[in-house]
């Protein structure tokens, strides 16, 4: 538990794919996303009813795909780091991937150390579009903007030592020279079977195709309101702005955006789940019918299951 890594990320900034990189080499493991340790967690750190979290973990698709024994007689701290136990190996650095609620891991593993990383969050906000989390990149970069300002209220708690960043597109434009940085950071000899991790998963090679997609997809229109919304934290993770002139939307064009959003979601899962699921999901929100709702997340635990790559 002493030698725990955390790899912490936005969704969409490569996450998936340098957890592929890592957990091929011989002397890491990495098991995947485990967002769900701290999802109920309170930002003080106050632990929620150790009954109500595992009534939620039971229709979670994440924590169900890792096939964890829940011991009873735990509380919710124990149990946290039960479930961390049984994933990790002997002689093995265990590596766990967390996209959200960073400032929430020294509650549990206060000597842990983290290896942040970073992709230009106009990538990020195109790519949520592609997979149904947003309808325009303006509210496309959100999870990005909540995933970098909780990493910043970590990093006032970790020291320096403690801390590598590493940017994807340097992951993908000179991936030999990144990785041994992060084998040095991880005291491991840098090893190239982390670079044939496709020979066992779907993922193709690494490749920088994706970087910079955004110079050709967005809007100079859109392109303005986003930077306006996220142009600090941009500057301050080392990108640089396009150029244009920032504008920051009007009520009108706020709400114009809001509702195109809520469109494409709700069209997006209306077509991906269909109509009956879609409308289940919506009553038993409204209701708060606990039933009704395991139901419709296991029949979309199960469409999900079918697109995972």
């Amino acid at each position: 538990m002493h030698d725990m890594i955390f790899v912490v990320g936005a969704p969409r900034s490569g996450t998936t794919l340098f957890r592929l990189i890592l957990d091929s080499h011989p002397k890491v493991v990495n098991p995947g996303e485990f967002d769900f340790l701290f999802d109920l967690v309170s930002d003080d750190g106050e632990l929620p009813d150790v009954y109500k979290y595992t009534e939620w973990l039971s229709t979670h698709r994440i924590f169900l795909s890792h096939h964890l024994t829940i011991d009873p007689d735990h509380g919710y701290y124990d149990l946290v780091r039960s479930f961390v136990h049984q994933k990790t190996q002997s002689n093995c650095i265990a590596a766990l991937s967390v996209q959200r609620g960073h400032h929430k891991i020294p509650f549990f593993f206060p000597e842990a150390e983290y290896i942040h990383l970073l992709r230009d969050p106009r990538d990020v906000a195109l790519s949520t579009i592609s997979m149904g989390w947003a309808g325009n990149v303006f509210f496309g970069v959100d999870r990005w903007i909540e995933t970098e300002t909780s990493w910043d209220r970590l990093a006032l708690k970790v020291e320096k030592s403690r801390i590598l960043e590493i940017k994807y597109e340097d992951l993908v434009s000179k991936p030999q020279d990144t990785l041994r940085v992060v084998c040095n950071f991880l005291s491991i000899d840098f090893d190239e079977a982390m670079l044939n991790y496709f020979r066992r998963s779907t993922y193709g090679p690494v490749h920088a195709n994706s970087v910079g997609k955004w110079t050709e997809t967005v809007k100079p229109n859109e392109l303005a309101m986003l930077e306006h919304k996220v142009s600090a934290l941009l500057l301050d993770r080392g990108y640089d702005l396009s150029g244009v002139q920032l504008r920051r939307p009007s009520r009108r064009a706020l709400a114009v955006l809001w509702a195109r959003n809520k469109v494409s979601l709700w069209g997006f899962r209306g077509r991906r789940y269909g109509i009956a699921i879609f409308v289940s999901e919506k009553i038993a929100q409204a209701f708060g019918m606990k039933w009704l709702d395991r139901r419709v997340r296991r029949a979309i635990n199960k469409i999900d299951k079918l697109d995972l790559k």
